[in-house]
C-alpha cells in the first residue's frame, strides 16, 4: 500500500504512466475479450445482469458450490503462500530480480489453474500478470476483477502484510473459483508498480478503457495481517468503498462473510482511502472495493524489515477470514453456470494435451459436445489467441470436428474452443499442443542379424535425422535392457557411436533412443549374435605309441584357431598314472600357421605295467576353454617292459640266489654233528 504521508516517492513519475501495454506473445492481452461489445468502458450504469446479481438476498448459508470453494481456503494454506511469496523472491521492488522471480511464480500459478495468462507491460520493470477465466454467458459482456500488488518497498522489507497477504489472497480465491464457471469474465490480476504511485493499475485501468473493456466491479486486497490493538473482535477487517455502486458491493461482501464465513469485517466508506490499485479504478468510475485491515494506516511494521509473516502481531487467520469472504462474495455475485442444466460443455479428443503434431495441411481437431438440450448451435477455435475460426459445420449433437491447416507451423501452441447454446451459455476448452515433424533414429552399424565375436570391441553407429533442424538431440544406447548410456556425436560427420565389447555370447538387442529439444521421442532396435569362437583340439597323439618302461613319452596335439579367435593363452595336459591324482603339465607351441598349432610336452617314464591316462585342455585370451577327453574315456597308453634290461635284472637276480643258497648250506650244514650209537 502506497501510504499519502510518505516521502521520497516523487522521483518516480519521471516516467509516463500510461504507456501503451506492450504484448508479450503472439497476441495482445485484449484478444480475451474478443467477444466484448463495442459499450464504453465507464458505464454510467451497471447493466441489466449487474442489476439482477445486486437483488438476489443473501441466504443464511452458503450455497453447497460455494461452500465447496471455502472449504478449499484455510488458514494454512493461506499462510504457506504468505509465507513463500516474503521469504523466497528477495526484494519485490519493481524492475528488480526478486520482482521478475515473483512476476515468474505468480504466472506459473495462475497456469497451473487453468486460466488464460497474460503480461501486461507498462514500463521499464515487471508487467501485471492478469489470470482470466472467461465468463460462461455469451450475452453478459462484463469483467471483474480480483486483484493485489505484487511489488514491495523498500528492498529490506519481506513485504509479507504489504503485499504479500493480498497475492496469496487472489492465488487462493483463483484457485479455488477456477473449478467452475461464471456468468463474469474473472480476471485475477497482480498488480505490479504500486509503491511507485499505482503505475501498473492506472495503465491497465487506461489500458481496458481504450478497448472497450467494461467492468463490473473491482476487489482489490492490500494489508489483511495486521491484528489491530485498537481492534475489536467483531471487526478486524475494513471493506472500504467511496459510496454509490461501491456501497452496494461493499456491503454484499460483509454481509457474506458474517453470515457465510464468521469473519470480523465491515463495510466502510472513505472516499479518500485512495492509496492502493483500487483508486485508479474510482477516478474511472468503476465499483471497487478494498480489503485493508482494520487501522491499517498505523501499523508500524510496513514499509520496513519488520514486514514480516514471523511478526507476532501478524494473524494468518484474519487474512484467511477475508480472503474465504471475498471468494464467496464474488462466486456469489458472479453466479456459477457451469453446474446449470443444460449448460454445454466441450472438450479436446484430439489432439490431447501436450501431445506432438506433425505440421500438415491436413490435422484433425474433434471436441466431444456434453449438452442436456442438445441445442449446441455454434463452436469456434482460436489457435494461440488469433482470429476465431468458425467450426459449426463439423458439429453434431455430441461431437465437433474440423480440419486446421498447419502447414509451416511449428512450436508450441494452445488452441481454444468456445460453443454457445440457444440459450446463451458459452462455454470454453483449450488444448496445448506442439506441431513438430518429430525425429527420427536409426542403427546403421551393426546390421540386424550380424555376428559379432566375444571379447572383440564393436563400434555402433546410429544416424539421427531431424526434419525441423532446430534442436540437438540426446541419444542413448542399451545392450539388453540394461541401463541407457550416452552415445558421443562424431565430430565430421554428425553421426552418434558408442563402442562396446560383448562379454557374453547369445542373442543380443541393442536399442538406441533419441530425444530432441521438443521432447520428441523415437527408438531403433536391432538384434544381433554374439559368438565366443573357442578353440578347436583337432587331433591328439603320443610318440611312441607303445611306450615302454624306459621311455619317456611325448604327447603332441594339435589346436585349430577360428580366424576370428580370440588367441590362444594355454594349452595344459593332465595326467595321471594307475588312477593316482590328476596332474598339469604345460604344452609348448612348437609350429603353426595361420590357423593351426601344434603343441608337445614329454612326460617322464612311467614303470612297467603301469597305466597313463590323460586329456588336453586349451585356454584363449578371454578365457574360453575347449577340452578333448577321448569323449569321457580319456586317452590311455600302458607302460611296458625292456626286454634286455629284464634278462639283466633277471641274472642279477639269479646270482643273487645261488650266492645265498650256497652260503646257507655251507654255513648251517658244517654245524650239523652226528651223534654215535
Amino acid at each position: 500500500m502506497l501510504l499519502i504521508l510518505l516521502s521520497g516517492f516523487f522521483p518516480f513519475f519521471s516516467f509516463p504512466y500510461a504507456e501503451t501495454a506492450q504484448p508479450e506473445s503472439k497476441s495482445d492481452f485484449m484478444n480475451l475479450f474478443v467477444h466484448q461489445s463495442e459499450s464504453p468502458f465507464v458505464p454510467q450504469a451497471i447493466s441489466e445482469f449487474t442489476e439482477s446479481a445486486k437483488s438476489s438476498p443473501i441466504i443464511p448459508s452458503a450455497p453447497a458450490e460455494i461452500q465447496a470453494i471455502l472449504d478449499q481456503i484455510t488458514t494454512s494454506s493461506y499462510k504457506s503462500v504468505v509465507s513463500l511469496i516474503s521469504s523466497r523472491f528477495g526484494s519485490r521492488v519493481w524492475n528488480t530480480p526478486g520482482n521478475d522471480l515473483a512476476v515468474e511464480y505468480v504466472s506459473n500459478r495462475f497456469e497451473s489453474f487453468g486460466l488464460d495468462v497474460t503480461h501486461h507491460y507498462f514500463g521499464p520493470g515487471g508487467p501485471n500478470v492478469i489470470g482470466t477465466l472467461p465468463g460462461g454467458s455469451l450475452s453478459n459482456n462484463q469483467c471483474i476483477i480480483v486483484g493485489a500488488h505484487l511489488d514491495t518497498y523498500p528492498a529490506a522489507s519481506p513485504g509479507a502484510d504489504d503485499n504479500g497477504s493480498g497475492i496469496a489472497a487472489i492465488l487462493e480465491i483463483a484457485r479455488a473459483m477456477s473449478q467452475y464457471i461464471y456468468n463474469y469474465t474473472i480476471m485475477f490480476v497482480a498488480f505490479n508498480a504500486e509503491e511507485q504511485f499505482f503505475v501498473g493499475s492506472m495503465a491497465l485501468a487506461d489500458d481496458l478503457e481504450l478497448n472497450n473493456v467494461s467492468l463490473a466491479v473491482v476487489y482489490n486486497f492490500d494489508m489483511l495481517l495486521w491484528d489491530s490493538p485498537s481492534s475489536t473482535a467483531q471487526i478486524k477487517t475494513n471493506i472500504i468503498h467511496n459510496g454509490g455502486d461501491s456501497g452496494w458491493f461493499a456491503s454484499h461482501a460483509a454481509d457474506i462473510g458474517k453470515n457465510w464465513v464468521n469473519a470480523p469485517v465491515q463495510a466502510h466508506q472513505n472516499a479518500l482511502m485512495v492509496m492502493s490499485d483500487h483508486g485508479p479504478f474510482w477516478d474511472h468510475h468503476i465499483p471497487a472495493v478494498w480489503f485493508f485491515e482494520f487501522d491499517g494506516l498505523n501499523n508500524p511494521y510496513i514499509h520496513s524489515i519488520a514486514d514480516s509473516i514471523t511478526q507476532s502481531e501478524y494473524s494468518a487467520e484474519l487474512g484467511a477470514l477475508a480472503t474465504k469472504t471475498a471468494a464467496a462474495a464474488v462466486a456469489d455475485f458472479a453466479t456459477i453456470v457451469s453446474t446449470n442444466t443444460g449448460f454445454p460443455d466441450i472438450e479436446f479428443i484430439t489432439p490431447t494435451q501436450g501431445s506432438f503434431v506433425k505440421p500438415s495441411s491436413q490435422v484433425p481437431i474433434v471436441l466431444t459436445i456434453n449438452d442436456a438440450l442438445d441445442d449446441v448451435e455454434y463452436l469456434e477455435l482460436s489457435i494461440e489467441g488469433g482470429p476465431w475460426l468458425n467450426a459449426t459445420d463439423g458439429l453434431n449433437a455430441t461431437h465437433c470436428e474440423y480440419i486446421l491447416d498447419a502447414t509451416g507451423m511449428y512450436g508450441s501452441y494452445t488452441i481454444h474452443a468456445q460453443a454457445y447454446d440457444a440459450e446463451g451459455w458459452i462455454t470454453h476448452s483449450s488444448t496445448s499442443i506442439i506441431f513438430d515433424k518429430g525425429i527420427q533414429i536409426q542403427i546403421h552399424t551393426p546390421e540386424p542379424n550380424d555376428v559379432l565375436v566375444e571379447g572383440e570391441q564393436n563400434t555402433i553407429w546410429i544416424n539421427v535425422t531431424d526434419p525441423d533442424g532446430r534442436y540437438i538431440p540426446s541419444v542413448q544406447i542399451r545392450i539388453n535392457a540394461t541401463s541407457w548410456e550416452f552415445a558421443t556425436e562424431h565430430i565430421r560427420n554428425h553421426e552418434y557411436y558408442y563402442t562396446w565389447t560383448p562379454t557374453s555370447g547369445g542373442s543380443i538387442t541393442i536399442e538406441a533412443q533419441v530425444i530432441d529439444g521438443n521432447g520428441n521421442h523415437n527408438t531403433s532396435l536391432v538384434s544381433v549374435t554374439v559368438t565366443n569362437y573357442p578353440p578347436i583340439i583337432t587331433s591328439v597323439w603320443i610318440n611312441p605309441l607303445t611306450p615302454l618302461n624306459t621311455d619317456p613319452v611325448q604327447i603332441y596335439t594339435e589346436i585349430t584357431q577360428d580366424s576370428r579367435g580370440s588367441g590362444i593363452d594355454q594349452v595344459l595336459v593332465f595326467y595321471s598314472i594307475d588312477y593316482s591324482n590328476w596332474r598339469p603339465r604345460l604344452m609348448e607351441l612348437i609350429d603353426s600357421d595361420i590357423s593351426v598349432g601344434l603343441y608337445m610336452v614329454t612326460l617322464d617314464p612311467a614303470f612297467a605295467g603301469a597305466q597313463v591316462r590323460f586329456y588336453i585342455q586349451v585356454r584363449d585370451n578371454f578365457d574360453n576353454i575347449a577340452i578333448d577327453n577321448n569323449n569321457g574315456t580319456y586317452y590311455v597308453y600302458y607302460v611296458g617292459a625292456n626286454l634286455s634290461t629284464a634278462l639283466i635284472i633277471g641274472a642279477i637276480i639269479s646270482i643273487f640266489v645261488i650266492v645265498g643258497a650256497t652260503y646257507y648250506f655251507f654255513r648251517y650244514r658244517r654245524r650239523v654233528t652226528l651223534t654215535p650209537t
